[in-house]
């Protein structure tokens, strides 16, 4: 994050969000072990409300009020007086506007949902996913999350993707896996295929063209442009972004996803809506539904 904000038109956001994800990962190593559903539950919330430790309609532990919390008091000397305004606001709201700003974020509901404080209540509800499906994983196996299908939402959580990678290296060589906004767990889809309606006609590709000489820009200035296209379905009207780690193999989904919001804001002028969701970054009029 830190390298792609180097002369970005968004460097100030990019370098904020840079000091969110070191508040993170504190977060993460200090976070107690969680108490789990056993498998059968598991396999219950699968059936009941599509996927094991689903986002939405399974209870979350109350425990990430007080990760925000934390967080939020780490994050608050590390920042300039513009992007401190709403940590130190949002350190003052209560439990039930945490619950309620939740509930709006992980349901998708823009109608009240608060724009500038939703990044910091997607961080630390992302410490709390990342540490549940780990620790799934580990203690019942990857097989937990199978399903007889790849669909357009995680296996994990159902969460939808906030952008898809090409893989390089091993078996995986040339495969897509889309990259969950909430858990960060990937999951595979066969490529040239929608995303959000599953479809394989309509495909189309949009890419940003690189401006200027390119010795002007480093490496990694570059790569976000070279690796970086719009996956567009006509038929169903929306698009993904799909990020090529052969042309950057340092690439990070949410960071080079955030990097070339310019991609986002041409396909978006196209008519496509987005398949996808940075929870780092969320935009539109409040008053939608």
């Amino acid at each position: 994050m830190r390298a792609l904000a180097v002369n970005h038109p968004m460097r100030e956001y990019l370098s904020f969000v840079a000091a969110l994800a070191g508040a993170q990962q504190h977060a993460i190593n200090d976070f107690p072990p969680l108490d789990l559903p056993d498998p059968a539950q598991l396999r219950a919330n699968a059936d009941r409300f599509g996927a094991p430790l689903a986002a939405i309609g399974w209870p979350r532990d109350p425990r990430w009020r007080d990760v925000l919390r934390g967080m939020l008091e780490r994050l608050a000397p590390q920042l300039e007086a513009r992007p401190l305004e709403p940590v130190i606001r949002l350190l003052g709201e209560s439990d039930e506007f945490y619950e309620l700003q939740a509930d709006r974020l992980l349901g998708g509901v823009t109608l009240g949902l608060d724009l500038a404080a939703a990044p910091l209540i997607g961080a630390a509800l992302q410490v709390v996913w990342v540490r549940l499906v780990t620790e799934a994983a580990q203690r019942f196996g990857r097989s937990i999350f199978d399903r007889p299908a790849p669909g357009p939402l995680c296996p994990c959580c159902g969460t939808r993707p906030t952008v898809s990678v090409v893989r390089i290296g091993g078996l995986e060589s040339g495969y897509r896996y889309l990259h969950c906004a909430l858990c960060s767990a990937q999951w595979h889809l066969v490529r040239i295929m929608c995303s959000h309606c599953l479809g394989t006609k309509g495909i189309h590709y949009e890419a940003l063209d690189l401006v200027g000489s390119p010795a002007s820009k480093t490496p990694r200035e570059r790569a976000p442009i070279a690796a970086v296209r719009a996956e567009c379905c006509d038929p169903c009207g929306h698009y993904l972004k799909i990020l090529s780690m052969e042309k950057d193999p340092d690439l990070d989904p949410v960071a080079d996803d955030l990097a070339s919001i310019a991609l986002d804001l041409l396909v978006s002028d196209a008519g496509k809506a987005s398949a996808g969701i940075n929870l780092m970054l969320l935009y539109g009029d409040p008053g939608d539904g």
